[in-house]
């Protein structure tokens, strides 16, 4: 289940929908004895955010409350300084423990490749590759797999073309996914940081 906060401040409709899922996987059961698995990613570091994850563990960690009997997996945030405010105000006995997960790192150039069934023409095809590679290691979106793929051609060979190809493309694979990581400045009036006055100083 995703928790999300409500956008009204003093509500948590998700709390309450939380505790009637509960009851209802019990069935005749007195309490739900599974896994249960909530998606907590939506909360961030705000000041609204606090009473509710407090609330949701007070819920949790309730004596012969609806989440006693399930072993209950919490998961979403990615930043460390997430998951220390999510921790810090979530953990209402003390009991709760925090796993990092590593993603895997990427594979090498080499065992993509040989993944993909593909080779490169010559070395300058091979070098720019891995720059590539390297350049787009911190983008979560971007597929090594994918952008390999699409650099090769039906011979199963990719050359230099082929990948300036795919780079000077503006709407080709990678460069959508660098556009989408990017802020949107279009619109100026969505800004919220910052100060109005309608009187102009002199």
């Amino acid at each position: 289940m995703d928790i999300i906060p409500d956008a009204e401040p003093g509500r948590f409709s998700d709390l309450s929908a939380l505790c009637v899922r509960l009851i209802r996987a019990a069935g005749r059961r007195s309490h739900f004895e599974g896994l249960l698995m909530l998606n907590i990613s939506a909360f961030t570091r705000s000041a609204d955010d606090i009473p509710r994850l407090k609330a949701l563990g007070e819920l949790l960690a309730l004596r012969n409350g609806p989440a006693s009997e399930c072993r209950t997996l919490l998961y979403g945030p990615e930043k460390e300084r997430d998951v220390l405010f999510i921790a810090d105000h979530l953990d209402f006995d003390g009991r709760l423990k925090v796993i990092g997960y590593e993603r895997p790192g990427p594979s090498s150039l080499t065992e993509l490749l040989s993944e993909a069934e593909l080779r490169c023409a010559t070395a300058g095809a091979e070098h720019q590759l891995e720059a590539v590679l390297q350049d787009m290691a911190g983008y979560r979106r971007f597929n090594a797999d994918k952008f390999i793929r699409i650099c090769g051609n039906d011979r199963g060979v990719i050359t230099e073309d082929d990948v300036f190809s795919a780079l000077n493309d503006p709407y080709s694979y990678i460069n959508r996914v660098k556009k989408a990581a990017e802020p949107d400045h279009s619109d100026p009036a969505d800004r919220r940081i910052g100060f109005h006055t309608a009187h102009q100083l002199r």
